[in-house]
């Protein structure tokens, strides 16, 4: 058990000594830094009085570095003081520079720096609503018809046709030849489409009005033979007619989608919203170059304005910045503070292991005391034994139970005690805010007259910012005419878009017209297609009344059709094309740029162009698309000359002022000898040694383990025959082992404890004593630099204050610059309008065109090919129809001579044939006897002997006529209208007939008539 006490011990101190090297060793490496004059951080904590001190009008800002000397770290308290050197000159190489080069390497570095000038954000402006349409979600299933049909269009614009056509004079009849040529693909395409279309109904009148063929009457093996082959073929035409038929749908069904997506198209096209958001660009593009001109100019006019103000507390703060950065007093104020916070949790530390020791050493008195009752137990039981038992029970000895608690040595040592004082007294802590308040009051000792020099800044400065307001108002004039431009072109536009809507309304309900027909069509061959319920009386009717449809709605397709794809196909080709030619827009550059097909000399920017140069349409869309600005596209620097207004190395004043500015030295006493004093005391009281107290505490509290000799008075009880004497040793086991489980485990823990300060101030103190010594070998000689070099810092102030004015000016035009060139006026939103345009009339409108009329074309080809099924189905149901008719008559006759038959019998018994010499009628095909046996009774037998006892009944005619089913007494119908009109001629052929037929044979055997 304390083995594993003691191996989490030491993990727990081996992570925290880690944690504590690393962080000393980044303590180190900052100190390094700092001795070699690096720039560090200043918190606000650090610094809390300085805000206070700061100007109601001047920010204190403060930037944090990481203790590194990086690039663009910084000190700003109470304004910004400008830049800083990120690799200071090392305070032990100033004795070997000369002034001129200190000054000239200072000038040079903080020149380059940003001043750290704020600027407003640019204004969006309106909202554009362009953005909101999402034309990009619309479902682009009619963009392969338009490829589909493509072929049939020329691909290049046929440019020269059209300069020929705006021409004053130009031959009509060589135009129309031109255009015959160029749409010849097309032409022949609508003609086949025709031929085929006027095919249909040529074909259907020849064959509904061709002869018949006649039908086929064969022996009873061969007529089941053809119907069985025409049965199959009738049931496949029957099925590629359903299948035809569903896939009539699916075209229909796009027709409609098309349709729809066109009337929806039309009807929401933005134009409102296009003109809208270009009158709020050109708009937003005026207010944003003038907002960011002017606002910028009295930001940074008004900057400077209060840096002149503020002068006499700027140099001083910029004096103390360089202190900073040449020595690194920052870095040692921090540091100090740093310092401070580390004696303090290093005194905490002390002062909780002198209470823990107190408390160790009053728990190891009691448990001494429980240890020795413990003895005196053990002995007087072992005295209980009896003779038999006594040498086992002897054998238990309480030797080597003494506590070793070593901690009156850490509470008698004089350093630590020390230690613990100085957290009280707080003397360190005293000095270290006594140099910080004089660092901090070092502007309050800084005293320059700068008063003629100011205000021939402001003078300067209040003409320039006149100058860049004057420059706004060219860009108000412009603005303005755009604006009207813009309204009398949507005025135009909107009333064509309102007609073209109001003429869309009547496209839209004939395109719905034909595809009622095509669907009425379609309705009449689905009602007239058998479905496996038999012929009926209304499928040829039906079918001729589709097939009838199906010719005039192919022409009505092919109208339809045609026009849908010389609207869509031309649009694709000779609008849309040259539309999405990106990147070059070719077409669009010879028709709208200057001297272009379309535009004479100032091209399609005419309002821009007559004032800024040429303006190509080209330049305007390629750079819209990559979201460039519009102040190089459009050519806006004739009106708003940046370099002119904004560029201060052209003002020839500022370098004169700057010359005869003047300044003044200033000493300062920052380091005060209290400080080192208490730092030298710090320094040998963090020499102390704990080591050896880490070693004696780290013995054993006990020489035995507590729970070994529980388990050996265990084993004793166990073996010694006294019970009495067994159980008293058991309960001294128990005792003893939940004496170790308590008190022992809960001194062990404190003890531990003990140990863990210990170490931990045996791993923290000999760092700490190395930053106090490198924290006074700094603090001596940074007083030996503000001794000796002061007045070199009081000189750069100056400079860097003339270039923080400088760098307010250049930081004002490169934002200005920057704004223009970069920022205001993205053209991106000029390319969404100009894609949503041609996105509306390309994808949403030309496409679904042209899928119309691919859709009607294919249409046309499925009823071709349903027309001759149609057809034939038409004859077959006109074959069944006549079988039926046949099979009727056929049957009625039969059904006659039979009853003839049986009357010629019934008047002569005697001659009634046997069973085996009954005649059959050969004559009468399988299906007819299949049907004589359901409707009509077998003719009566001959009277027998038999016949006295049972008479044979003959079934009445009425109840034969109602065992029928409903097909035989629906085909019953005709059969007996056609046996009413030859009936008279049947009886006269077969009364004749009977007279002189035969006598049956009689059968010679006796037993036949019996």
């Amino acid at each position: 058990m304390n083995m594993l006490f003691f191996v989490e011990r030491f993990f727990a101190i081996y992570l925290f000594w880690s944690s504590v090297v690393s962080g000393n060793l980044e303590d180190q490496k900052a100190i390094d830094k700092r001795d070699k004059g690096s720039l560090g951080d200043l918190t606000e904590s650090n610094f809390s009085n300085l805000t206070s001190k700061c100007s109601d009008e001047a920010e204190a800002r403060i930037r944090i570095c990481d203790g590194t000397a990086g690039d663009g770290c910084q000190i700003k308290i109470c304004g910004d003081l400008g830049p800083v050197s990120s690799t200071p000159t090392p305070v032990n190489s100033l004795n070997d520079k000369s002034k001129s080069q200190y000054n000239a390497s200072m000038t040079s570095s903080k020149s380059t720096a940003d001043s750290g000038l704020k600027f407003l954000d640019i204004p969006t402006g309106d909202e554009l609503k362009i953005k909101d349409l999402h034309l990009e979600e619309e479902y682009f299933i009619f963009q392969a018809f338009s490829g589909l049909m493509g072929y049939l269009f020329p691909e290049a614009f046929p440019m020269g046709l059209l300069k020929d056509a705006l021409k004053s004079k130009f031959s009509f009849s060589l135009f129309f030849f031109e255009v015959l040529q160029l749409e010849v693909a097309l032409l022949v395409w609508i003609a086949f489409w025709a031929a085929l279309v006027l095919a249909l109904p040529v074909g259907v009148a020849v064959s509904l009005c061709a002869p018949s063929k006649g039908r086929r009457f064969s022996n009873d093996l061969s007529e089941g033979s053809q119907a069985g082959k025409r049965s199959w073929t009738e049931k496949s035409f029957v099925c590629l007619l359903h299948v035809l038929l569903l896939i009539v749908l699916f075209p229909a069904g796009l027709i409609l989608a098309a349709n729809e997506q066109i009337a929806r198209s039309i009807s929401a096209v933005p134009i409102q919203t296009i003109y809208d958001d270009l009158a709020v660009f050109v708009r937003n593009a005026h207010m944003q170059m003038a907002f960011v001109s002017t606002s910028s100019a009295d930001i940074a006019f008004e900057t400077i304005r209060k840096d002149l103000e503020d002068i006499d507390l700027l140099l001083g703060e910029a004096y103390q910045q360089e202190l900073s950065t040449e020595t690194g007093i920052d870095h040692a104020l921090i540091g100090l503070e740093e310092l401070k916070s580390a004696v303090a949790r290093t005194t905490s530390v002390v002062s909780d292991l002198l209470i823990d020791c107190e408390v160790v050493s009053r728990t190891g008195e009691i448990l001494q005391d429980k240890l020795q009752e413990m003895s005196r137990q053990l002995i007087a039981i072992q005295q209980q034994c009896n003779a038999k038992d006594r040498p086992l029970c002897f054998t238990l000895q309480f030797s080597g139970f003494d506590l070793s608690l070593p901690v009156k040595n850490l509470t008698l040592d004089t350093k630590i005690q020390q230690l613990v004082r100085m957290n009280k007294e707080r003397n360190l802590n005293s000095s270290i805010e006594e140099s910080r308040r004089a660092f901090l009051a070092i502007p309050d000792q800084v005293a320059i007259e700068m008063s003629p020099y100011v205000a021939d800044i402001k003078a300067l400065l209040n003409k320039k910012r006149a100058d860049v307001y004057k420059s706004t108002q060219n860009l108000d004039t412009l603005a303005k005419t755009l604006a009207d431009d813009l309204n009398a072109s949507q005025t135009k536009v909107s009333a064509f878009t309102e007609d073209v809507i109001r003429w869309d309304l009547w496209r839209w309900l004939i395109v719905l017209g034909v595809t009622a027909v095509v669907a009425l069509t379609w309705g009449v061959l689905i009602c007239g297609a058998p479905c496996g319920c038999g012929l009926t009386t209304k499928t040829i009717p039906l079918f001729h009344s589709g097939v009838g449809l199906s010719c005039c709605v192919c022409v009505i397709l092919w109208a339809l059709g045609t026009i849908s794809l010389l609207i869509g196909g031309h649009s694709k080709a000779f609008l849309c094309n040259p539309l999405y030619q990106s990147p070059y827009f070719e077409t669009l550059s010879e028709l709208l740029d200057a001297n272009g097909v379309l535009y004479g000399e100032d091209g399609f920017f005419e309002t821009i162009s007559t004032k800024n140069g040429t303006v190509l349409v080209a330049e305007v869309l390629r750079s819209c698309q990559r979201d460039q600005t519009i102040y190089k596209p459009f050519h806006l620097k004739n009106h708003f000359d940046i370099e002119a207004l904004l560029n201060y190395k052209n003002w020839e004043d500022l370098e004169e002022i700057f010359e005869n500015m003047t300044h003044a030295k200033t000493d300062a006493d920052i380091i005060s000898s209290e400080l080192q004093v208490n730092l030298q005391v710090l320094s040998t009281l963090t020499s102390t040694n704990f080591t050896a107290h880490r070693i004696r505490i780290s013995t054993p509290t006990t020489k035995r383990d507590l729970g070994s000799f529980a388990d050996q008075i265990n084993t004793v009880a166990r073996q010694i025959n006294d019970p009495v004497n067994a159980r008293k040793f058991d309960n001294l086991a128990f005792s003893v082992r939940k004496l170790a489980q308590n008190e022992l485990q809960k001194l062990n823990e404190a003890r531990g404890r003990i140990l863990y300060k210990v170490t931990t101030l045996e791993v923290v103190l000999p760092p700490l004593n190395r930053r106090v010594n490198q924290s006074l070998s700094h603090l001596k000689t940074i007083r030996f630099f503000l001794d000796n070099r002061a007045w070199q810092i009081a000189q750069t102030t100056r400079r860097r204050f003339l270039g923080k004015i400088e760098n307010y000016l250049r930081d004002l035009y490169r934002h200005v610059a920057a704004a223009v060139a970069k920022e205001i006026g993205k053209c991106r939103p000029l390319w969404q309008i100009f894609h949503a345009g041609r996105f509306s009339i390309c994808k949403l409108i030309a496409d679904p065109l042209n899928g119309i009329a691919v859709c009607c074309y294919f249409l046309i080809l499925l009823f071709i090919a349903i027309t001759p099924i149609v057809i034939k189905l038409i004859d077959y149901y006109k074959e069944d129809q006549d079988e039926d008719i046949i099979t009727s008559i056929l049957h009625r006759r039969s059904t006659q001579e039979e009853r003839i038959w049986g009357g010629a019998i019934q008047e002569s018994p005697e001659n009634q044939p046997t069973d085996e010499e009954r005649p059959t009628t050969s004559w009468t095909s399988p299906s007819v006897r299949e049907k004589q046996e359901h409707r009509v009774p077998q003719p009566p037998k001959l009277p027998s002997v038999s016949s006295q006892v049972h008479k044979p009944r003959v079934p009445h005619t009425s109840a034969v006529r109602r065992t029928r089913s409903p097909k035989q007494r629906s085909g019953g119908k005709l059969s007996t209208l056609t046996s009413r009109i030859t009936g008279s001629r049947h009886l006269t052929e077969q009364m004749p007939a009977i007279s002189r037929a035969r006598t049956p044979r009689r059968s010679t055997t006796p037993r036949s008539w019996m």
